[in-house]
């Protein structure tokens, strides 16, 4: 066997490799006597039938296959040795006409392939080019925000003798015509409305003045109130495999009973409830307690974020050097790419290709070279995150560790989490290297910046 390696240009080789017989025609042989021993052939016990006839049934195709095999063998193996690295698999170039496998007339073999080089690629950032790190203001009003949130959370309502914006209210919904007349043998049930689904702010403002007993009109209850078609009817108008279309729009509403949410007081007993077993004493111990709490929240988002910027960050700033022939050669001859679009095929060359070769540049200068222990670890590590704050959901190392090598056995679970750590790992490399600037921002602001960013990418 001769492997030659022919360059065409810094990005691009063809490689041939050739086979004498001697060079396959022992795997071939082999190969026929383990099909004779496991072949069930009628008139023959198994394992004695002829390999004669075996060979005149699957000679040639055991043949090719067994070529085929040595091929994938040798080219690996070469790519080892010389170290070179590719940006994907050996395309062949020129293949041996497939008449020429002859198990019985053996002859020189010869084919050639095309490589793609994964270029050399420069990791280092200009001084002008900066990756936004952003940091969140904690405000008094963000503050002040989650202690009225959770007030509500662990308020009680109240019955009331008037509508409250942050309360509920008891109706007894009858349909009307477009006159206001109640229809005869139409929908009549009591429901309950709370304020907040209420959105159309006219008609809101209107029941807010009301007490009980007095009425209002639902013009069409299926835009005036903040819900779906299929829940207004379920749950509003109590009606169960029913067409909505069918339904009327227009009820008249009259106020049974209204009820008020009446705010937790803040008091040691809201402290406990709020951060159980801290044994805080006054409002400012609460507030440190909820202000840590956010930085931690608010961390995990600027670091989710940081990390999924670091990509566009490294795919905007470095100069990447593609072999453009062999990749337009490799989406041609791929079947996943013949049914899709010119644009999606131009994205792979330009950003994925881009992206892998991005990736194998910085795995060679980082050194990153994830384990089985590693994926464990990360999966383990994203379980017990998942699951912090709910203590009835944790379990102990020695009980997690033996699902999570279960999990781990599915080739396709342990390549999704391979993939994602590293993903990260490759991030935070960007990161580590990039010229950070530190941006302070409001939620809001935070907000924006992930509404714009989900927009344009």
């Amino acid at each position: 066997m001769t492997i030659t390696q022919h360059t065409i240009d810094d990005l691009h080789a063809d490689i041939v490799i050739k086979y004498i017989p001697d060079d396959y025609m022992p795997s071939f042989k082999q190969k026929i006597k383990e099909i004779a021993r496991t072949t069930e052939f009628k008139g023959f016990r198994k394992g004695h039938v002829p390999i004669n006839l075996i060979k005149n049934l699957y000679g040639n195709t055991t043949l090719i296959d067994v070529v085929y095999d040595k091929i994938d063998d040798d080219i690996n193996e070469y790519l080892t040795t010389h170290k070179i690295e590719t940006i994907g698999k050996p395309l062949v170039k020129k293949e041996i006409n497939k008449n020429r496998f002859d198990f019985n007339d053996p002859c020189e073999l010869s084919f050639t392939f095309e490589l793609g080089f994964s270029p050399t690629i420069d990791i280092t950032f200009a001084s002008d080019k900066k990756l936004i790190k952003y940091n969140i203001t904690i405000t008094d009003e963000l503050i002040e925000e989650a202690i009225q949130g959770s007030r509500k959370s662990f308020g009680q309502y109240k019955e009331s003798d008037q509508v409250y914006e942050d309360g509920y209210i008891m109706v007894r919904l009858q349909a009307i015509d477009e006159n206001n007349l109640i229809l005869l043998n139409g929908i009549d049930t009591e429901t309950l409305l709370i304020m907040p689904w209420i959105k159309d702010v006219t008609l809101k403002s209107t029941i807010l003045q009301l007490k009980i007993n007095d009425t209002f009109i639902f013009d069409n209850i299926f835009e005036n109130l903040d819900k779906t078609p299929e829940e207004i009817t379920k749950f509003v108008l109590n009606q169960k495999d029913v067409s909505i279309k069918k339904l009327p729009v227009r009820y008249q509403a009259q106020i049974t009973m209204a009820k008020q949410l009446a705010l937790a007081e803040i008091n040691e007993e809201f402290f406990e409830k709020l951060f159980p077993g801290r044994n805080f004493k006054t409002i400012d111990e609460m507030k440190d307690a909820i202000r840590e709490d956010y930085k931690i929240y608010f961390q995990e988002k600027i670091d989710h974020q940081l990390e999924h910027d670091a990509y566009h960050y490294a795919m905007d700033n470095l100069e990447v050097n593609l072999p453009i022939n062999y990749l337009n050669r490799l989406v041609e001859d791929s079947e996943e790419m013949q049914n899709v679009s010119s644009e999606e095929r131009e994205n792979y060359i330009n950003k994925h290709s881009k992206w892998i070769a991005i990736q194998n540049e910085i795995v060679k200068i980082a050194d990153i070279n994830i384990k089985y222990e590693d994926v464990k670890q990360f999966v383990m590590d994203n379980v017990k995150q998942r699951f912090k704050n709910n203590p009835q959901m944790t379990m102990p190392d020695e009980q997690l560790l033996p699902l999570i090598d279960q999990q781990l056995l599915k080739y396709d679970n342990f390549e999704k989490n391979y993939n994602t750590l590293m993903d990260r790992l490759i991030s935070q490399y960007i990161i580590s290297i990039a010229n950070l600037e530190e941006k302070h921002v409001t939620l809001e602001e935070f907000k924006q910046v992930l509404e714009n960013h989900a927009h344009h990418h």
